[in-house]
Formats: C-alpha cells, structure tokens, sequence
C-alpha cells in the first residue's frame, strides 16, 4: 500500500512541475520591414529596447524582411529600424507581456541624409495567438 501511495504522489509532483515549466514569462515581436511601395526590405537592422531595463536586442531583416526578437521578458519595448538609404524608423510604448507574440510591421522611406522618425505607440498590436488586430505602423 505505501509503494502505491508514494507513486501517487511522485506523479502528482512530475505533473505539477511540467505544467509549471510550460508557463513563461516572456513574450515576443515579429513583423516585417518593408519601404513606401511595399517591397519588403533584405539586412534592415531592427533593435528592441526594454525601456524599463535597457536590456535590448539586435536582428536582422531576412530575405522577405521579416524580423523575429523572441524570448523577451515582459514590459515596454522601443523599437527602431534602420537600413541604409532609409530614414530611421522608431516606434515607442510597445507592450509586451506573458506569452504574447505580438506583430509590429514598419514602413521605413527612403531618405538621401540620415533622417529619423518616431512613432508613438498607444495602439494594440496583433495578438498572434489569439487574433486579436493591431495596426500596423507605416
């Protein structure tokens, strides 16, 4: 009867700490870079700043210009893209929290001199696990 009892128990345990494990505290950012017509910018450089913590961290745009920062503690993000002959893009007061993926998609224009433009955020972004709409910021 104990050996039953203390294998009860044991499972109990091992349940409880895998659905402990599968919760996390972060969260993440996706989109797509793209210039004013819509073609999608290769090697933009986007940065994703914790406005809280200063923790920040550097990508860079793929082929199709989508950019992926995953793993991002929650808080409040700024975030900036820049490639050359493009003004720099930032858009500030992004909200991320627990296990929200959130999509933010920018539009950087062309621009000869180093420019840079900065957007206010109050606007709800994509909730990509639940699909919820944002806006996109172009």
């Amino acid at each position: 009867m104990r050996i039953k009892e203390l294998s009860s128990i044991v499972f109990v345990l091992i349940l409880v700490a895998i659905n402990l494990w599968g919760q996390g505290t972060q969260g993440g950012l996706v989109g797509t870079i793209r210039d004013e017509k819509g073609a999608e910018i290769f090697g933009a450089k986007v940065r994703v700043a914790n406005v809280g913590t200063g923790l920040q961290r550097e990508t860079t745009t793929a082929g199709n210009g989508l950019y992926r920062a995953l793993a991002l503690p929650t808080g409040t993000y700024e975030v900036t893209a820049e490639a050359q002959g493009f003004a720099t893009t930032t858009v500030k007061d992004i909200e991320i929290g627990v296990d929200q993926t959130r999509t933010l998609d920018l539009a950087l224009r062309v621009s000869a001199r180093a420019e840079t433009v900065t957007v206010q955020a109050n606007a709800d972004l994509t909730q990509t696990e639940n699909s919820q709409t944002g806006r996109s910021h172009r």
